[in-house]
């Protein structure tokens, strides 16, 4: 179970929704349960309360009680209508037409989970993408299951997260509309890349890499620091085929791929471990990084970012060939003249 000082302790179904909210009475602090969760299909809550100021419900994510719609990073989702609030971002001639999850996703472009909300998830408002992604890999019976177990996996992973992010104050407390004219202070987790954001992607890894294997684990986690580099315009050139990627690497997305790495190799090399007993070695061997400002330096690269005459950063981005099949990254500075090669 995951706790919250301020809503008592979590208790989650198969797929990361909160199904219940546990604590202690008042009078004489026996564990009580404080609310029951039931959802549609779609996440349309069956047991609302207007007094309910949890903001973390169906699949984990964050609901925005003022709107109704749920965050799913690059797009709101609606559970009354079952759609997305925004057109998918990645949907063209160019991308989209080569399989038949791609196909159904182009037949309309708010579509949430290809129409299939109990097979699927979506925490990124992005995964349609990734589900084609998957099935291009493994094929459509077993890419759908993996697909499938991967949205789980990641959504139970973020809701932990945010759990942990209330739990160490590592965010801060907004007012918000709930309902029926009424406002309650709810916690918004910080969204920058510390500890909680070594944690998701850790926990993800490790629970990826043990309950589906690591080529699979290994195969999602790059995908996605891939779509990231390309959503943001870092790419230089890439084949994804072969296996390789040319960016300008952010220190957040290093950071990423570092534990992500870190999650599957403990999950491997220490299998009697549950997740917090890998999550605390890790941390006590210094394997993590918690901080995103400080991994150029750990990794021995700083001096490759580009600077100016006044030796100033110009860029907090540095040139990297990432080779996916064994880990390893080339990095170098802007003139190709000096490189460090690292491997995870």
């Amino acid at each position: 179970m995951i706790s919250s000082d301020n809503h008592g302790w979590y208790l989650f179904d198969g797929r990361g929704s909160v199904i219940q909210r546990v604590g202690n009475d008042a009078d004489d602090g026996t564990l009580i349960i404080l609310h029951t969760y039931l959802y549609d299909a779609f996440g349309n809550e069956l047991t609302k309360d207007a007094d309910n100021t949890n903001p973390f419900r169906f699949n984990g994510e964050y609901l925005d009680q003022e709107t109704g719609t749920y965050y799913l990073r690059a797009r709101h989702f609606n559970p009354r209508t079952g759609r997305f609030t925004q057109p998918d971002p990645h949907w063209g001639i160019h991308n989209m037409q080569s399989d038949a999850a791609s196909i159904i996703q182009s037949g309309n472009l708010y579509m949430f989970t290809m129409g299939n909300p109990v097979m699927f998830a979506d925490p990124s408002g992005l995964s349609a993408e990734m589900t084609r992604l998957i099935i291009g890999r493994f094929g459509l019976l077993n890419g759908a299951s993996i697909a499938w177990s991967v949205s789980n996996i990641n959504n139970m992973a973020r809701s932990r997260a945010n759990a942990m992010a209330e739990d160490l104050g590592l965010g801060k407390y907004e007012r918000r509309h709930v309902g029926r004219g009424r406002t309650a202070d709810i916690f918004i987790p910080d969204d920058f890349h510390n500890i909680v954001d070594a944690y998701r992607h850790f926990i993800g890894n490790f629970y990826m890499t043990r309950e589906l294997g690591v080529e699979v684990a290994s195969f999602v986690s790059n995908m996605n620091e891939f779509i990231t580099l390309r959503d943001y315009g870092n790419l230089l050139s890439h084949n994804l085929e072969a296996g390789w990627v040319s960016a300008m690497v952010t220190r957040a997305v290093l950071q990423d791929i570092w534990n992500d790495a870190v999650g599957r190799s403990i999950a491997m090399s220490h299998p009697h471990l549950n997740s917090s007993q890998a999550f605390n070695l890790a941390l006590s061997q210094g394997r993590l990084i918690t901080n995103a400002y400080d991994i150029f330096l750990t990794l021995g690269i700083d001096h490759l970012i580009p600077r100016d005459g006044n030796n100033d950063r110009t860029d907090w981005r540095v040139r990297m060939m990432w080779n996916f099949n064994d880990q390893t990254f080339i990095f170098t500075d802007p003139d190709g003249n000096n490189s460090v090669t690292v491997r995870l």
